[in-house]
């Protein structure tokens, strides 16, 4: 490590996560039945001790093509500067209601504010804003479990705590 403290940390950058979700869910959805179907019947086989298991593994590996050729779109969510996450919270307070119930935000508003913030916009693209989560979440185009993906994503890159593992004879070690 070269430099002082201030240096290095300045030179930080902030982490991002990737977020995977199928471009067809239905088809998605057919490829991973179909997948699911071809390893039971390969374990049947097995299990009967079928002598040519050729047909049944061909099937496993066609089904797991089937699923790896799905398209999907691909997020890239970033985490916020800490002051710019406190801002976020403090416009979206939450209701007493929610506030008795642990919450820290709105839970309502919250959601498509986060998102706007912490998902970067494909190059060439523009970012999507507020307004197009809520939409996006009202009009069922996502799926609750997708956005609670996205959403659970966003604020778990906001407030994880690495583990950080000091080994044998590093300087966080005691002698």
């Amino acid at each position: 490590m070269t430099g002082t403290l201030r240096d290095r940390l300045r030179a930080r950058q902030l982490p991002t996560a990737v977020v995977r979700l199928p471009a067809d869910p239905a088809g998605y959805a057919a490829a991973e039945q179909y997948f699911d179907a071809a390893t039971r019947a390969l374990q049947l086989a097995q299990a009967r001790q079928v002598p040519d298991l050729g047909p049944y593994e061909q099937a496993v590996k066609d089904a797991t093509a089937a699923v790896e050729g799905q398209a999907v779109e691909v997020f890239t969510l970033r985490c916020l500067a800490p002051a710019d996450w406190e801002a976020l919270i403090t416009e979206h307070p939450a209701s007493d209601e929610q506030r008795k119930q642990g919450w820290q935000w709105d839970v309502v508003e919250f959601r498509p504010a986060l998102l706007a913030e912490a998902v970067v916009a494909p190059e060439g693209e523009k970012a999507l804003s507020e307004s197009d989560w809520r939409f996006l979440a009202e009009q069922g185009q996502l799926t609750v479990g997708e956005l609670d993906l996205l959403f659970a994503t966003a604020v778990n890159l906001q407030t994880r705590q690495p583990q950080v593992s000091v080994g044998k004879g590093s300087a966080g070690t005691p002698s």
